[in-house]
């Protein structure tokens, strides 16, 4: 059997690899797993506990039994640091999917990291953070087929670096359904893919008379997403997140080229504005469409938006609640 689309992730503790994780999984469309906590759900204890329990050679055998026995499809798995100790199931784990070590330097993992036993780490008696990350780097750099470092990145930046990463390593699995989304902020960028796409549209932006000054205004204050698939452009969506006073975020568009029509491109670009906008505090979404363009409305009241009351003569308001979508 050939090896299966799954993405590990290991690491040392505090680097993010679950908070990472649930949302990778969610912009790849693959389930989550946590190998901690199913390894918590057999012994029926915390991972603390099973370290008093079995002292740490009985931890690591525990770790690697249940370690070697997941069997995912389409799953992103994150580990705990110290999975890989157990060299059987490192190779499991190489079998099943592609591993990712998020990589931190040692003073920024010193920052994050407070009571190492609290967190169920293992740790030798009289072994310090500093003995421990020497010792593991070199095992997560031996297991690795993609390292990425997350040194001064955010959570999204670390995201776009992992997806773009995957994209190189193993482009099947950012592919096809799964287009690779990332913020654009280079004018020149956005001016391209406005009028690559617009091409496919009668209407497009790019032939209004006004274009200039609707292309300042998305240059100046909107969030600009692209929709890449396989090194080519798939659509793209403008966003306004600058309303701190209402806490109300404003869709001017979403475009996606003729050609990528039905690969849910669309919900994609949908998707990431979401995010963008529950990140940024934002409690809705709003925008409008016009009256004749019922496959947009369609989408978007699929997508979660209910109409407004009024409306201009050709078009009409929507409105998505964010209030339920925290993160």
């Amino acid at each position: 059997m050939g090896k299966r689309n799954n993405i590990i992730l290991i690491g040392m503790p505090a680097v993010g690899k679950s908070s990472i994780g649930v949302i990778l999984a969610k912009e790849l469309g693959y389930q989550f797993l946590d190998s901690d906590l199913l390894i918590q759900k057999r012994e029926g204890c915390l991972l603390r506990d099973i370290l008093d329990r079995d002292g740490i050679e009985g931890f690591l055998r525990i770790e690697n039994e249940v370690n070697c026995s997941i069997d995912e499809e389409r799953t992103v798995i994150a580990t705990g640091g110290s999975a890989v100790y157990g060299q059987e199931a490192m190779e499991h784990f190489k079998e099943i999917g592609t591993v990712i070590y998020l990589k931190t330097d040692y003073g920024t993992l010193e920052k994050r990291l407070g009571d190492l036993r609290g967190r169920g780490v293992v740790l030798k008696e009289g072994q310090t953070l500093s003995d421990l990350y020497r010792e593991r780097c070199p095992l997560y750099e031996k297991y690795a087929d993609i390292t990425v470092e997350e040194n001064e990145k955010t959570i999204e930046e670390t995201l776009q670096s992992i997806k773009e990463a995957i994209s190189r390593y193993n482009p099947e699995q950012t592919k096809g359904n799964d287009p690779l989304i990332k913020r654009v902020c280079k004018r020149s960028e956005k001016d391209y893919i406005i009028k690559l796409c617009d091409a496919s549209f009668p209407s497009g932006i790019c032939k209004r008379d006004n274009y200039d000054e609707i292309f300042d205004k998305i240059d100046k204050y909107a969030e600009f997403f692209v929709a890449c698939s396989e090194g080519d452009v798939c659509g793209y969506a403008a966003m306004y997140n600058n309303n701190l006073v209402t806490k109300a975020a404003y869709i001017t568009m979403i475009v996606v080229r003729d050609v990528y029509q039905g690969k849910q491109i669309g919900s994609r670009l949908m998707e990431v504005c979401i995010d963008s906008a529950v990140k940024m505090g934002m409690r809705t979404i709003r925008l409008e469409v016009s009256k004749s363009n019922l496959k947009a409305a369609a989408f978007y009241q699929k997508t979660g938006f209910v109409y407004e009351k009024g409306s201009l003569e050709d078009r009409v308001f929507m409105v998505l609640d964010l209030t339920d979508k925290g993160m």
